[in-house]
């Protein structure tokens, strides 16, 4: 028997009111979510497969440990477009309900992967550089033996500045699916306008900093919680920092004009 609550148009069934109410609603965004959640975690998987599967197999020596190092480096090369990539297709979905989950997200990172990797190509060392020179003052501060001279200050004081640069950097990261969602830029005003806006919203940039560290945290110590962070883990906080920061981009991208002579950014879709 039909159900009374249907009803016809035409000759079509009538769904509009089903697929506007908010459990549909829920259960839509909740689906793209873990689609691009999981989407992100394939392609990081599929790019660190190789130089893993390697190490695996050798397990021991000089070799073995660079594999290590390289499918380690390239997971992280494949994770920062594929986690911008989730901000987009939150952005876009929420503007336009018509974008399709699967061909909206490989459309945006490859985008993405054009518009980050030279970026990608110029932090990388940079913080590789800084993680070896930590270690290098960590090795020699960390000695309990050490007498406090002028050469080991020296040392502390460079160890304290790479520590909040590197600080700065995952800071600048968490607010750079934002840049790449709106704006349109080249790799040097990218870096640039990614770093004003993480400081001079610090404190938003700090929430969307413990979005993503306290779930892991839950995770470690309730380990029952993996799958729903497998599942979840990176987009909902994502959604989440869109609807913190939807207004303030939204008022950069209507004034757009007042700030393109200083070039610091331009409207996503359009050339300079």
């Amino acid at each position: 028997m039909i159900n009374k609550d249907l009803q016809f148009n035409g000759g079509k069934m009538d769904i509009e009111k089903y697929t506007s109410g908010k459990l549909y609603q829920f259960f839509e965004i909740l689906f793209r979510l873990v689609v691009w959640n999981l989407l992100t975690l394939l392609i990081v998987g599929v790019v660190m497969a190789g130089p893993f599967l390697g190490f695996y197999y050798l397990k021991e020596g000089t070799f073995a440990g660079v594999l290590m190092l390289i499918g380690v480096l390239l997971g992280f090369f494949a994770f920062i477009p594929s986690y911008c990539t989730i901000f987009s297709c939150i952005k876009l979905y929420k503007e336009d309900k018509n974008c399709n989950t699967f061909i909206i997200y490989f459309e945006q990172f490859w985008d993405n992967l054009k518009s980050l990797y030279k970026m990608e190509l110029i932090i990388f060392p940079i913080v590789i550089l800084f993680s070896f020179a930590m270690y290098f003052y960590y090795a020699i501060i960390g000695d309990e033996e050490l007498e406090i001279t002028f050469i080991t200050s020296i040392y502390q004081i460079g160890y304290t500045i790479l520590l909040f640069a590197i600080v700065g950097i995952f800071l600048c990261f968490l607010n750079l699916p934002m840049t790449v969602g709106y704006f349109r830029m080249k790799t040097k005003t990218i870096m640039k306008f990614t770093l004003i806006m993480t400081f001079k919203h610090i404190l938003k940039t700090i929430i969307f900093a413990l979005l993503f560290i306290m779930p892991i945290i839950i995770v470690i110590l309730v380990n029952s919680l993996i799958p729903v962070w497998l599942l979840i883990g990176f987009s909902l906080p994502l959604y989440i920092i869109y609807y913190m920061t939807h207004r303030d981009y939204w008022r950069l991208v209507n004034n757009i004009n007042v700030v393109r002579d200083e070039e610091v950014y331009l409207q996503k879709g359009e050339e300079k």
